[in-house]
């Protein structure tokens, strides 16, 4: 089946606009990999992360965005805090417009976070929003085939299933709060309440949910653990989230 057309000039759009800021990364700094926020971060990531890096100058922060860790809601409330009357429309491309290259100066003097997410519910959301298309999709054994298909490295083709450590630009060290899905409306509050002086409310994507923890227990078998334990050992030892545990029966 092939795209439709409108979604054939959003990806036509997506990968102009990937190019365009790739080429000022080489116009200032003679290469891609030389941009200095990209230190540390595998050169396999750079279009991943640079398609996420949200920045506004005026207000001063700096957001490493995560996909699959309430990223859209975080932007969208971002958003509606910096411009109270945002419609759903203008919310695209406000996102759009956050998305900059900062440099190491600005990034540095920017309040800076990111929200990251139980890695185990991450990648089960990723899966059943970019890979799960009918029933026969949502199985263990399905889950299973596409976890072992990202073991062999076909994670670095998606920042959705990229573990979450190695998209956060200078590292969790260099985050001034680290905020939780888990604990989201508390971290709004504290985060909107440092670059905005209040929090009203957060704004949800309700399109871009997925119900990961519903589908948990049915995914979870002795084999697929292993694999997410293996997978996203990094992110469970410097996130501090428990390894996922086989659901009892799941086979």
């Amino acid at each position: 089946m092939t795209a439709q057309p409108e979604r054939r000039s959003w990806i036509a759009r997506k990968f102009s606009r990937n190019r365009r800021m790739e080429a000022r990364l080489i116009v200032r700094y003679g290469a891609v990999h030389r941009y200095p926020l990209f230190a540390g971060i595998d050169p396999a990531y750079h279009r991943p992360v640079m398609m996420r890096l949200a920045y506004d100058p005026k207000h001063k922060f700096f957001f490493a965005r995560i996909p699959k860790a309430g990223n859209s809601t975080v932007v969208s409330t971002l958003i509606r805090h910096i411009d109270p009357t945002a419609s759903a429309a203008s919310m695209a491309a406000d996102k759009q417009r956050l998305n900059r290259l900062p440099t190491k100066r600005q990034f540095d003097a920017a309040f800076k976070f990111t929200v990251v997410r139980d890695p185990t519910d991450r990648v089960i959301s990723g899966y059943l929003d970019k890979v799960a298309r009918d029933a026969d999709g949502f199985g263990p054994d399905a889950f299973g085939a596409f976890l072992q298909e990202l073991r062999d490295g076909d994670y670095r083709k998606n920042g959705h299933f990229i573990p979450q450590t190695a998209m956060i630009p200078g590292g969790l060290g260099a985050m001034d709060h680290v905020g939780r899905i888990e604990t989201l409306d508390a971290d709004l509050e504290v985060i909107c309440t440092r670059l905005f002086g209040g929090f009203t409310a957060r704004t949800d994507r309700v399109a871009h949910r997925t119900g990961a923890a519903t589908n948990r227990a049915a995914l979870l078998t002795p084999e697929n653990t292993d694999l997410i334990s293996a997978l996203y050992r990094q992110d469970f030892e410097a996130l501090g989230y428990p390894a996922p545990i086989p659901f009892d029966g799941a086979n």
